[in-house]
């Protein structure tokens, strides 16, 4: 729960943030040219303001120059400065709020349902609706909303506020529960806060904990006690179970020993109520070029619906009885379906969450406090389905992805460079682009979530691109040129700047719309995605130009040690021989 806090704390000044950086950009990029055009008239401001080159892009490359000149002068401190800055991904990936993969609520209505009893008319339910209608209107003024819709039938119906534009979620979740609690208690009704359509797999606000076992009624009273279990965590709202929407269905329960006596089976019975209630097929009827189907069934004027069932003549083996004789008919609330996992009953409970980023630990809180269940042998709970394990195990597919697709794209390179040791250089990239990804996530307030997984996947390709034009441009320095390796570090690494900060830029500027927009309502949120490719993009950027060309020296440095090591270890050995031995001469004469 707080390192949540800690994040959502950020999510207001998230924009300001971004537009900030937005705005230094624009200044580098169009008015320091003009300050430079500027200084060569009488200056205003002393020179050395003034940035060496001819523009934003030529001090950029005088700066990498230092930097790069600094840094091969004294590796050792280069890299234990690099390796301190990746050290600090430990702050933001232990701080950033993980949330569900889904579709966010929409935060510009709020609803609330009510049920009424089965004996209202519609007039008489447009009255009971009119009630709520105002109700609501009492909060106008203080939340701010502009229209009221309400959608009824003699059944129950629906209250809608609707404001002109999105709110903060937790200021919804506020009003909704003042709303709860002020709502009003009528005779014969029914008022909850979520809608059978609000909850399915895709959605964020709502979870589901689950009960199994062989028998559906003792889960029904299971389901009960639950239900206000799960009532009293605190995060969870609108604890419903899935039985408390079921419609009336029409329950036949035989005396088997009655039935037995007047020469009745429970097969015979129920084909008997089948032929009432909606016939049986006969053979076609065969005519010349067609076949007309057949259906027998009992006439609708006399049998004209399930009430008549009572005085329904069962045919029995001796003789023909009513099926009220050894039958009970009764209308009980029923499910539409039966779920079964592993062969058991599963009995479902919903639950609204306060907080979406709080999923996993809200579940989890639900499961614990169901533990204090009475539950026979045979029943048990859900964990072993729960969101929290669905998204572990998402994470590990996604993790085990990431690291194929790293795995790949170093054979790529390797086929490419024609050497095992070089994309050892380029790979460096990619623990510093999540560096990027994940402290842009941390600042900006976004939730992670398996959608921001895909994009960190994404990224391992794309960071690898800038290593990749710039180790090439350093290698064909030294290959080509003869350049001595410091000097082709520094003026390689000086002439990628300028292509590999414009294809960064340009990735991050094309990702900002999407990082900085709303979520949708409906949809995959794509805020998560694009912040980790634009942040970890932006942050490789400095880190490419920087620590690729230092990891490029080691490896060179490992490469010749490695291949000084193996010259001398065949070098030792004389021709012919088999083994070291007492043949083999010296390692020093050689």
């Amino acid at each position: 729960g707080a390192p949540g806090a800690t994040t959502r704390g950020l999510v207001g000044p998230a924009k300001p943030i971004l537009a900030t950086i937005i705005g230094a950009l624009f200044v580098l990029i169009c008015l320091v040219p003009v300050w430079r055009k500027r200084a060569a008239l009488p200056p205003s401001r002393p020179a050395r303001f003034v940035p060496a080159g001819d523009s934003v892009v030529g001090w950029a490359e005088d700066s990498n120059r230092a930097l790069l000149a600094w840094t091969l002068q004294h590796r050792w401190i280069a890299a234990l400065l690099s390796i301190a800055a990746l050290c600090t991904i430990a702050i933001p990936f232990g701080n950033t709020s993980l949330t569900a993969f889904g579709e966010d609520e929409d935060t510009s209505e709020l609803e609330f349902w009510i049920d009424l009893e089965d004996n209202f008319t519609l007039s008489e339910a447009s009255d009971e609706m009119l009630r709520y209608e105002r109700f609501v209107e009492e909060f106008r003024d203080e939340m701010g909303f502009k229209n009221v819709v309400a959608r009824f039938d003699p059944g129950g119906g629906e209250i809608e506020l609707r404001w002109p534009e999105r709110i903060a979620p937790k200021l919804l979740e506020g009003y909704r529960d003042r709303i709860r609690k002020r709502v009003p208690a009528h005779a014969g009704h029914r008022v909850y806060f979520r809608g059978q359509d609000e909850i399915s797999d895709s959605s964020k606000q709502f979870v589901t904990f689950e009960l199994r076992g062989p028998d559906p009624d003792r889960l029904l009273e299971l389901g009960d006690s639950a239900v206000d279990l799960l009532a009293r965590v605190p995060g969870l709202a609108d604890v419903k179970a899935s039985t408390e929407d079921q419609p009336d269905q029409l329950l036949l329960e035989l005396d088997g020993d009655t039935a037995f006596r007047f020469g009745v089976t429970s097969e015979t019975a129920l084909q008997n109520v089948g032929w009432a209630l909606r016939g049986t097929q006969l053979p076609r009827y065969q005519e010349e070029d067609r076949e007309v189907p057949m259906y027998i069934e009992y006439d609708d004027a006399i049998y004209a619906g399930v009430h008549t069932l009572e005085d329904l003549v069962v045919f029995g083996s001796e003789r023909s009885v009513p099926l009220a004789t050894f039958s009970e008919l009764s209308y009980r609330p029923a499910p539409s379906r039966i779920v079964r996992r592993n062969g058991q009953i599963t009995h479902s409970i919903t639950a609204r969450l306060a907080d979406p980023t709080r999923q996993a630990e809200l579940v989890e809180a639900g499961y614990d406090a169901l533990e204090s269940l009475d539950m026979p042998r045979g029943y048990a709970l859900g964990r072993d389905d729960s969101v929290v394990v669905r998204g572990q195990q998402e994470m590990r597919d996604l993790q085990n992805a990431m690291l194929l697709s790293v795995v790949l794209v170093f054979l790529l390179m390797g086929i490419l460079f024609e050497s095992l040791l070089l994309p050892l250089s380029v790979l460096t990239t990619i623990p510093f682009a999540m560096l990027g990804a994940l402290w842009t996530l941390y600042v900006t307030g976004t939730p992670m979530d398996s959608i921001g997984w895909i994009g960190i996947i994404i990224l391992v390709g794309v960071v690898v691109n800038n290593g990749i034009v710039l180790i090439d441009k350093i290698h064909r320095l030294r290959k080509v040129d003869g350049r001595p390796r410091a000097d082709a570090v520094v003026e390689g690494a000086a002439a990628r700047v300028r292509p590999i900060v414009m294809t960064a830029l340009t990735t991050v500027v094309g990702l900002l719309p999407m990082a900085l927009g709303d979520a949708p309502t409906q949809g995959i949120d794509y805020r998560a995605l694009s912040t980790c490719v634009a942040g970890g993009l932006a942050i490789c950027t400095f880190f490419t130009l920087w620590v690729v060309p230092l990891t490029y020296t080691v490896v060179d440095d490992l490469s010749h040690t490695l291949g000084w090591l193996v010259r001398r270890s065949f070098a030792g050995r004389p021709r012919g021989a088999v083994g070291a031995g007492p043949v083999a001469a010296p390692l020093g004469r050689r």
